[in-house]
């Protein structure tokens, strides 16, 4: 069971309101999200879940901030992020977001150590606390070896512990993981779950959307969703 115990009375970290989202095709508007209401505490590990095309990829991409066309109240860090300009909106996700996607995103003419301090570039990060971060960050993940070495040259294991480390270097808030153990061998996966799990108790609020229903069960909480609606909410039982 997971050890972190959020606070149910404490303020939402992640708050939704009424969010839609729809598009247009073949001449009609399409709804890929329909009033959404969701709630995150501050320590909490959630799981969306449901079938390819439900909602679940668009909706993680608005709470990212990596999709801004869609309507109703999205608040951040008691941020109202529907509120804010482009840049203003940016600069809150850099400070308060860690992407793990399942296909890693690393990029492949830097080398593990660059691609774990990127996110640390866009701030005014001083050149020997981005040493002293990487360096914290290859040692958790126990990838020192692997320090200069590229992305090509890794297992996906080990591509996606680089991944995790880059999305935890600026220490966000919340942690977004796309299908974040889908392009792994069971084994690898399952490393990757427990290193989330891990994250968690040490406090880190995360959101994974995925199609496995044992994935989802290392949260505390899972939400299905169906056609851009949200099916179910439950605390999941792990005992």
């Amino acid at each position: 069971m997971n050890e972190q115990d959020p606070n149910p009375s404490a303020s939402p970290i992640v708050s939704l309101r009424g969010v839609s989202k729809t598009v247009r095709h073949n001449g009609a508007q399409v709804a890929l999200l329909a009033d959404i209401d969701l709630d995150l505490r501050p320590g909490e590990f959630l799981s969306i879940v449901g079938p390819s095309g439900s909602g679940k990829t668009t909706l993680l991409n608005v709470l990212g901030m990596l999709d801004h066309d869609w309507t109703g109240e999205y608040s951040l860090d008691q941020n109202r992020v529907d509120r804010l300009k482009p840049a203003a909106r940016q600069k809150l996700g850099r400070a308060s977001i860690g992407f793990v996607f399942q296909q890693y995103h690393l990029l492949d003419d830097l080398d593990v150590a660059e691609n774990i301090e990127l996110p640390l570039t866009y701030r005014d990060t001083k050149r020997a606390e981005r040493k002293s971060r990487v360096d914290a960050m290859l040692a958790r993940f126990e990838i020192e070896d692997k320090r200069d070495l590229y992305p090509g040259q890794l297992s996906g294991g080990q591509q996606q512990l680089v991944a995790v480390a880059r999305a935890l270097i600026a220490r966000p808030r919340v942690i977004l993981a796309d299908e974040p153990t889908g392009a792994l061998h069971t084994s690898q996966g399952d490393k990757i779950m427990d290193l989330l799990a891990e994250l968690n108790a040490d406090g880190v609020s995360i959101i994974q959307v995925t199609h496995n229903r044992e994935n989802a069960k290392r949260g505390q909480r899972t939400v299905e969703l169906l056609d851009g609606r949200f099916l179910s909410d439950a605390t999941i039982s792990m005992c």
